[in-house]
């Protein structure tokens, strides 16, 4: 668990691309305590030979085409490396991973992207057809053909959790939860999700897929993360709770906001709280529209504003290491970006997803299309 815990961070800020032009079919078995996972690698094009694999902290990694002779592995790292030729056509890769490092105490199995399990080309994320064969798990995850925070999965036990499911006109939305958990999941909890969900469709007019949307809630008390995926939102029992206490705290249109915002177009690791701050303001938007919230919100926003000490020259960060500048800019630029009246800054961010769709996001090119922002940037 502390593996997961420690992951959650770096899989927020990560913006890898994907290799489109390549194909990676995973099968994925359970046996015991143990994930086996066979990988069949066909490219189209050949590589130099700098090319190489990471699987890290696998285990009993082996290649299966012998014609494959020209590379070496690196127990170190987990490397995958070929040695004076180019990266063959076609080669399979198997490995096999201990599942009890990635269990909650309920049973629940969470693999992240790169949390061990799977494999990455020169340090990005590679693109591939997820098959899992295991009987008893309800199992989260699959593939896409764009950049995003997907292929994540997620195996929940069949006796231990329930899917209640609900046909929205959107897509279909199915929510898990843990059988023993006795917390209310009040109607409003539900509502949240689909409301938000409509709303940013029509805001970006684009509905993402017509696959079921999946809302986790992992049944371990000490699963303390809250974190959109593509196609999925899971989150510990600690979020519930704060919904139920605070409504209007809107965490979950937040998450719901990154399907679009983060899932869908990406930004550079180091401008993570700038994206941070962006979806905040869709999820404003939202607020704003269902007359409930938004006030509420504002006046926190305006708290933290005043709470900051330093003015706050966003363009002018270069990392997200220093938590009070990660903060400031996360909380306080949505406050900014709706006291610029004389912008329609909806429109113009409707416009860039619209142009970038699928792609990480640099400043330059943010700077760039969202001219009139540079004030807002250098704000005071």
């Amino acid at each position: 668990m502390n593996k997961i815990f420690l992951l959650c961070a770096l899989v927020c800020a990560l913006g890898m691309t994907t290799v489109a032009q390549n194909k990676y079919e995973m099968d994925c078995r359970i046996e015991g305590d143990s994930l086996f996972v066979k990988v069949d690698c066909v490219f189209e094009k050949e590589y130099p030979e700098v090319e190489f694999f990471i699987l890290t902290n696998t285990a009993n990694i082996r290649m299966a085409n012998t014609a494959c002779l020209g590379y070496t592995y690196s127990q170190k790292d987990d490397t995958v490396r070929f040695k004076n030729m180019p990266l063959p056509k076609y080669f399979r890769i198997y490995y096999s991973l201990p599942l009890n490092d990635y269990q909650t105490s309920d049973g629940a199995i969470v693999l992240r992207r790169e949390g061990n399990w799977y494999p990455h080309r020169n340090g990005e994320l590679l693109t591939a057809d997820v098959d899992v064969k295991t009987d008893g798990y309800y199992i989260i995850g699959g593939s896409e053909t764009t950049p995003s925070f997907d292929l994540h999965l997620v195996l929940l036990p069949k006796d231990k959790y329930v899917c209640r499911v609900i046909d929205d006109a959107v897509r279909p939305f199915h929510f898990y939860q843990n059988a023993s958990d006795t917390v209310e999941h009040p109607d409003a909890f539900y509502h949240e999700f689909v409301d938000s969900y409509r709303f940013y469709c029509a805001f970006f007019g684009d509905s993402l897929s017509r696959q079921p949307m999946n809302i986790v809630e992992i049944g371990d008390p000490h699963f303390m993360m809250c974190q959109s995926l593509r196609d999925m939102v899971i989150f510990g029992p600690y979020f519930l709770q704060v919904y139920k206490m605070i409504p209007d705290f809107s965490w979950v249109p937040h998450e719901v906001a990154h399907q679009w915002w983060g899932n869908s177009i990406f930004f550079e690791y180091r401008d993570y709280a700038l994206g941070e701050s962006l979806n905040e303001y869709i999820k404003l938007q939202f607020l704003k529209s269902r007359g409930r919230g938004y006030e509420e919100q504002i006046g926190y926003y305006t708290a933290m504003n005043d709470r900051a000490s330093q003015s706050l020259p966003i363009a002018d960060i270069h990392s997200v290491e220093s938590q009070d500048e990660s903060i400031a800019i996360y909380h306080t630029a949505p406050l900014r970006l709706e006291q610029m009246k004389d912008i329609d800054i909806a429109d113009m961010l409707k416009r860039l997803y619209r142009e970038e769709k699928g792609k990480s996001v640099t400043r330059d090119v943010f700077t760039q299309k969202c001219r009139p922002l540079q004030v807002w940037l250098k704000a005071e």
